[in-house]
């Protein structure tokens, strides 16, 4: 994993590897399990964004957060799927500084299968 955390730009294309495939349908089953429409969510240690943005396509409101300014990058190249109304807010922070920025309690329960 470190190897492809130090190249975000390959990083996808590496975890799909690594799944065989299946991790555009990983993403999925974690959203479809966590996201009700309207929901908010946090990602944390969103990476490049795929479970976030599997999220936002499920109509969730998605702050997604990551340290790593390289995946945040890659992550806001990617388009954000509109047609239930999701959004995501990309942002470079760590988890010490998350009382700082947000309202923890705001958010929907973590889902057992991601946290």
């Amino acid at each position: 994993m470190k190897l492809l955390e130090s190249t975000p730009e390959r990083y996808d294309r590496g975890i799909r590897l690594l799944s065989r495939g299946r991790i555009d349908e990983v993403c999925a089953a974690i959203a479809e399990a966590a996201v009700a429409p309207g929901a908010r969510v946090l990602d944390i240690g969103c990476g490049t964004g795929n479970v976030a943005l599997a999220c936002a396509a499920r109509g969730a409101h998605v702050s997604a957060i990551d340290l790593d300014a390289g995946m945040l990058e890659v992550a806001r190249a990617k388009p954000v799927p509109g047609a239930m109304g999701g959004r995501v807010e990309w942002i470079q922070l760590g988890v010490a500084e998350l009382e700082d920025r947000f309202e923890l309690g705001g958010f929907a329960a973590p889902c057992r299968a991601y946290a």
